[in-house]
């Protein structure tokens, strides 16, 4: 509690029951506050012994559904003992407007989530509550009140609420303090000067540790302390603060009712609490937003990064903490061994850190008397938090539309604990129920008493006669087990009633075998149209069960299993003739499988890849059938001699690798007319020692831009031969672009309409929207819904606002895409699953650019009237401006042992010849200026590979180089390449090419740069180079080919050339 108190004395350990005042004695207010403390202590051990945890069938609280939106009714409600009330209409109040939970995340409309309570306790003083100051005492207040707060939040269903390791109710880190010896040392030059007290006076005050804030950044944790010796109570309205309250050395934070309430933890997917801000000057926060209502003042602060074990910012009474600062001054500060330890003005301040928790909120006090203690002594001795302690309660959780109970608690349980009755009014039907051991099945599963007391009504099997005719049907289980048991039929359990349904359930599940279980053998097969029974020779007629299994399982072999004609579908085997398995089998055997392809029918590829994989079978020829083949999980094919998958048409057939890495080796491999969609991260290894693809699709879009390439190519051995033809790769990212410095359009200043900016930032907060097109429709929709709910003026007024923006900076919010990258992406098969792709700007937007499309698209959405239809068509173009866009490395080519042809390929991404090596550098990155050494005369080590490339569009091709290959921008070794690389009648777009080779030839290329002016747009690193005919798009002429080795020839070029 932040008041203004002496001492906090409650101890629940001493076990006190009252406080009693004597006669004559002095009242201080530790006294008062601990009678309060052991009150409430003792009630919710009361209420946690008979409640727990709960809410009541009568005034209790209650999430519901009310038609598409999902609402909270006011109650009551008990965590762990403590009780907890919502207020508000019995009609409910939406999830985002809780009185305890101001400011709270956006509420996902769709999708499923977990909602749990948080209850906390928290104090108010009169700056909040003004009721609390009698105006009968002229300003003056008196005491300040606790209010238990009730906080519904909600995550994703993966996150368990009630994990303490990932949502603790108090933090766990030891503090300690010590008052400092506070002396002045003499004269360095004189070892005879003594130490002198500064400061005789050890003073009397509450000293306050408070944990302000826990961020993640980076994957790094920061958490900020702050501290105060009067126990953070100096605290008054912005603008009604006493004279002096600004001055002196102290920092000041900024808060208001929202900051206070959102203290603890927050497991919403991208949700920042509010925070009071922090200020080593007296200063109003300038942001419209900014908590600024109220101010309070503490002695100082430190933020440090516990995981990079660092001191981030800090001070202490105007002093900046730093650890550079002698062992003894004031301000030093040491971190070391997961601790942090500062030397405050009055204390020294040790916090163990590693391995611990920390919730924001968490406090610990330490009392100071200078009547008892002296300079040295221990005030706190490794002390975890002293609250404020969270109390959580799952309740429910949305799946599919539906509220239901949470994970691992059944629908009764949950329906009781959320339910529960009076006492007096308490029904078997409110108790809950366990089956006890050795009662298995009798009581049904009854979750509560009343359905096992209905169940124990039921009559037993023993109890039922049965009446069995005579004589007995002939070939029956009846007249089969007469004979079995002879004299024990068919009194088999021994009870009065015989014979009963138990004497027949006894029989048959205790007695009866195969031996006893009639079976009629069918007449069915010919020689011509063979069957198991005319292959195993069975006769018609009246047979047992127990004689028909033991020929199935003795005799039945590969020669007595028919093969169906209506269900092949390979037709070399239909005209074989063969009518049995083992035929068909040895026909197969003979044929080698080189006439018959597999078909493979959409859900059984993974299957049979991994069949294929484990089993001895060294060729394979698949066959898809039109459909999506999904791989759920990694795969890896190796040590086969041929394997080809083949379909009618990439757009038919398509491949969805789903998560991991499809690697596929044989000597021979052959990918022909298939698509491939690589989700997410997952990508697609292929080895071979002759590898061929032809006519297929290769895609993937993830929220990455750092990926390993999407396919890659090696080498089986040396003289691999690859040939890559027809093929059309995109490999891009995507990620949304927060708000930040420049033109923001949905900022809500500018765009005036809570609606629209929830909508954007709901797509904000989805990075991998453009993946699923469902999950895009439905933000898109959203977003529609609310610009087309705004009036004509409504949007003319931000359409104006945008306009007149300040005009700053000429780039867009956040848009720091990869420089120069223009869209390639223009082939309809992939703008059919990825629609938000369709009106991505890959790079810089600049913020010109960014507002024209806007105006544009308001005007267009004005004269449409505002209706739906027009507000949909121009959401793609708004939504693009919600993302940054770039491209991956859609294809690798890891060694430069695997020779052949990349022949008429559309690349949407990046071509990058790896020549051996995993990492290095981008020769983009790096500038080339000369060469030394032995480099002088032979750039390239050339292997024994030879590649062409012809008739492609390229994105960018680039080849990398070995890391300390360039150093002072000089080429400082030979690097790895092919031993010849030719270049012929490709489209190369944007800059930052790059290739290595022994032997190089470029002719008839088009190299077309969205940019302007003279730069780079090729870096060719070979020891022979001959480059002719090569141009530059209109307005590039002023790009250049850099070459970098010994020899080179060119002519007939309309592209600068220079050498290095």
């Amino acid at each position: 509690m932040k008041t203004q108190i002496s001492r906090d004395t409650f101890q629940p350990t001493r076990r006190y029951s009252g406080v009693q005042l004597q006669q004559g004695r002095m009242i201080v207010d530790a006294d008062w506050n601990e009678l309060s403390d052991i009150v409430r202590a003792r009630l919710e051990a009361a209420l946690a012994d008979a409640i727990s945890s709960g809410a009541p069938k009568v005034g209790g609280l209650e999430l519901f559904f009310s038609g598409p939106n999902l609402l909270v009714r006011p109650g009551r409600l008990y965590v762990e003992g403590v009780p907890a009330a919502l207020d508000g209409p019995d009609s409910g109040i939406a999830l985002t407007a809780q009185p305890d939970y101001p400011h709270s995340p956006p509420l996902p409309a769709a999708g499923n989530l977990r909602f749990y309570a948080d209850v906390w306790e928290r104090s108010v003083s009169a700056l909040e509550d003004a009721e609390l100051m009698d105006p009968g005492l002229h300003g003056a207040d008196t005491a300040t009140r606790s209010q238990t707060m009730l906080q519904i939040k909600w995550c994703d269903p993966a996150v368990n609420p009630a994990d303490a390791t990932v949502n603790p109710a108090l933090g766990s880190a030891p503090l300690s303090l010590r008052l400092r010896s506070i002396a002045a040392a003499g004269d360095p030059c004189d070892p005879c000067a003594a130490e002198v007290e500064v400061d005789e006076r050890i003073g009397n005050y509450l000293f306050r540790v408070e944990v302000h804030a826990v961020a993640r950044s980076g994957g790094d944790t920061l958490v900020t302390l702050k501290w105060s010796r009067d126990n953070g109570a100096e605290a008054y309205a912005v603008g009604a603060t006493p004279a002096g309250f600004g001055q002196g050395s102290w920092v000041w934070e900024y808060f208001d009712a929202a900051s206070e309430k959102q203290l603890g933890n927050h497991l919403t997917s991208g949700f920042q609490p509010r925070r009071g801000i922090l200020s080593d000057s007296f200063t109003l926060p300038a942001a419209a937003g900014d908590p600024r209502d109220f101010v309070r003042q503490w002695d100082g602060f430190a933020t440090i990064n516990i995981s990079s074990n660092a001191l981030v910012a800090g001070s202490d009474r105007g002093t900046t903490l730093s650890g550079g600062l002698a062992t003894e001054a004031h301000g030093r500060v040491n971190i070391a061994g997961g601790s942090f330890s500062a030397n405050l003005e009055l204390l020294e301040l040790d916090l163990a850190y590693s391995g611990r928790s920390f919730v924001a909120g968490d406090y610990w006090l330490a009392t100071v008397r200078e009547a008892v203690q002296a300079s040295g002594d221990l005030v706190l001795a490794a002390q975890p938090p002293r609250g404020p302690r969270h109390h959580y309660l799952e309740l429910g959780q949305r799946v599919a539309g539906a509220l239901i109970a949470p994970p691992g608690v059944s629908a009764d349980a949950h329906s009781r604990r959320m339910n529960f009755p009076p006492l007096a009014n308490l029904t078997a039907a409110d108790v809950a129920f366990s089956e006890p051991a050795g009662c298995s099945g009798l009581y049904a599963g009854a979750p509560n008493v009343q359905e096992a007391l209905a169940r124990i009504c039921q009559i037993g099997a023993a109890n039922v006669g049965v009446t069995l005719p005579a004589p007995l049907p002939p070939n029956t289980v009846a007249s089969l087990l007469a004979a079995q048991l002879g004299a024990g039929w068919p009194d088999l359990d021994g009870q009065p009633r015989t014979p009963s349904v138990q004497d027949m359930l006894q029989a048959l599940l205790l007695t009866a075998n195969a031996a006893a279980l009639p079976y009629t053998v069918p007449a069915c097969g010919t020689a011509s149209a063979p069957t198991v029974r005319s292959l195993l020779g069975l006769a018609p007629g009246p047979n047992q069960v127990g004689a028909v299994l033991q020929n199935l399982l003795c005799n039945l072999s590969g020669d007595r299993l028919p093969l169906n004609p209506a269900t092949l579908t390979c037709p070399d085997l239909i005209n074989s003739g063969e009518t049995t398995l083992q035929g068909g089998l040895d026909f197969l055997c003979r044929t080698r499988l080189t006439s018959c392809a597999v078909t493979v029918p959409v859900g059984q590829l993974e299957t049979l890849l991994r069949d294929f994989a484990t089993g001895n079978a060294s060729d394979l020829w698949l066959c898809l059938l039109p459909g999506e083949h999904r791989i759920e999980a990694a795969l890896d094919v190796a040590g086969k001699r041929s394997l080809r998958i083949s379909a009618a048409a990439a757009g038919a057939s398509t491949i969805r690798v789903v998560t991991g890495v499809l690697r596929l080796e044989a000597q021979e491999l052959g990918l022909e007319g298939i698509g491939v969609v690589c989700v997410s991260a997952s990508r697609v290894v292929l080895r071979a020692n002759r590898l061929v693809a032809n006519r297929c699709t290769f895609s993937r879009n993830s929220s990455s831009n750092a990926l390993p390439p999407m396919i890659r190519l090696e080498a089986l051995a040396n003289g691999a031969e690859l040939i890559w033809r027809d093929n059309v790769m995109s490999d891009t990212w995507s990620r949304p672009v927060q708000p930040g410095g420049g033109l923001d359009l949905f900022n809500p200043n500018l765009v005036g309409n809570a609606a629209v900016v929830a909508a954007a930032n709901n797509i904000r907060n989805n990075p991998t929207i453009y993946e699923d097109a469902a999950l895009y429709e439905q933000a898109a929709g959203q977003l529609t819904d609310a610009i087309n709910g705004m009036s004509g003026g409504e949007r003319l007024a931000w359409r104006d606002r945008v306009n007149n923006a300040p005009r700053g900076a000429a780039r867009a919010v956040g848009v720091d895409g990869p420089v120069g990258r223009a869209a390639l992406i223009n082939n309809a098969l992939l703008m059919e699953s990825q629609p938000l792709l369709a009106n991505a700007s890959f790079g810089q937007r600049d913020r010109f650019e960014t507002q024209a499309s806007f105006v544009n698209s308001i005007d267009r959405i004005n004269a449409a009237g505002g209706a739906t239809s027009a507000v949909r068509n121009e959401m793609e173009e708004l939504v693009a401006i919600l993302f940054e866009f770039g491209y991956g490395v859609a294809l690798g080519v890891a060694s430069n042992q695997l020779s052949g042809s990349l022949t008429d390929n559309h690349f949407d991404g990046e071509l990058l010849l790896m020549n051996g090596l995993d990492s290095g550098l981008d020769p983009q990155d790096v500038t080339i200026a000369a060469r030394t050494g032995a480099v002088a005369n032979s750039v390239s080590n050339g292997a024994v590979g030879h590649l062409s490339l012809t008739g492609n569009r390229i994105q960018r091709l680039w080849a990398r180089l070995p890391n300390g290959s360039v150093g002072n921008n000089t080429l400082l070794q030979t690097v790895p390449g092919y031993a010849s690389l030719s270049l012929s009648s490709n489209q190369f777009f944007e800059f930052g090419h790059s290739v290595v080779a022994a032997v190089l030839t470029v002719q008839g290329n088009r190299f077309i740069d969205g940019g302007t002016g003279s730069r780079s747009i090729a870096r060719l690193l070979a020891n022979r180079t001959a480059i002719t005919g090569n141009v530059a798009a209109a307005g590039n002429e002023a790009a250049v080919i850099t070459v970098v080795g010994p020899t080179m020839a060119s002519s007939a070029n309309l592209v600068s050339i220079n050498r290095v």
